[in-house]
């Protein structure tokens, strides 16, 4: 489903499930099926790394059927823009390397990620630059 495509769900009846999505607020984001966000973090405009001002970072912990090889990645979200890949690196081959879970701002520049597959808590931080 795209950003903005809210649809009805046909077993409560085609008028009654139009007549509930004229009041229904778009959605801000979607995933795939089986994508299993779990963890996400927003970043106001008093964060440090431009990249994440005003952005969400959702932890996709992935299906549990992995040859759907949908999630293991987290993503960041920002008004009016499509998904996009963030971190990844958490499934190469066919092979699961990692389960991203949670996500907690670490302080002005930095933030904690959580990954499920080995109990590994993840620092990342901002690196910068001499100058």
């Amino acid at each position: 489903m795209s950003k903005g495509a809210n649809q009805p769900d046909p077993k409560f009846g085609e008028e009654k499930a139009r007549a509930t999505l004229k009041g229904m607020p778009l959605c801000f984001s979607s995933f795939p099926a089986h994508s299993s966000p779990l963890g996400l973090e927003y970043f106001g405009s008093d964060f440090e790394i431009p990249e994440l001002r005003n952005c969400f970072l959702v932890g996709l912990h992935g299906s549990g059927k992995q040859s759907l090889g949908r999630g293991y990645r987290i993503a960041r979200l920002r008004k009016g823009l499509p998904s996009e890949d963030f971190i990844t690196g958490f499934r190469r081959d066919g092979k699961v390397l990692g389960r991203p879970c949670d996500i907690l701002r670490g302080g002005p520049d930095a933030f904690f990620f959580t990954d499920d597959l080995d109990g590994t808590l993840y620092y990342v931080r901002h690196k910068k630059t001499p100058g």
